[in-house]
């Protein structure tokens, strides 16, 4: 599924919100796109897709506090789910954590 299409049928055209309470299981969620994790959002068994053998080629940093643009989403889970061109962001414990992951 096209994140911005389920952002879209989430969110209606009502004022920008995020996503909340939602679980993804088996699901392939492309972009063009940036996935914006507030608290709560968790990774289980996932495909990030190509990060051309460092996941940090995927994370994108706010310049400042409010990062627009994004697929913004709280309390999240996804569970064995695959990404395919899509960026993350969130808070820098978020960018941490994920580095992390297979960061160099």
């Amino acid at each position: 599924m096209n994140l911005f299409e389920l952002y879209a049928a989430v969110i209606g055209s009502a004022r920008p919100e995020m996503i909340t309470g939602r679980t993804f299981r088996r699901c392939r969620l492309q972009g063009p796109a940036v996935l914006l994790a507030s608290s709560g959002v968790q990774f289980d068994n996932t495909n990030f897709g190509d990060g051309k053998g460092d996941i940090r080629n995927l994370l994108l940093r706010p310049m400042g506090d409010h990062a627009f643009g994004t697929v913004p989403m709280r309390d999240c889970v996804f569970d064995n789910c695959e990404f395919y061109n899509v960026g993350f962001t969130g808070p820098q414990s978020f960018l941490d954590m994920m580095s992390g992951i297979g960061g160099e």
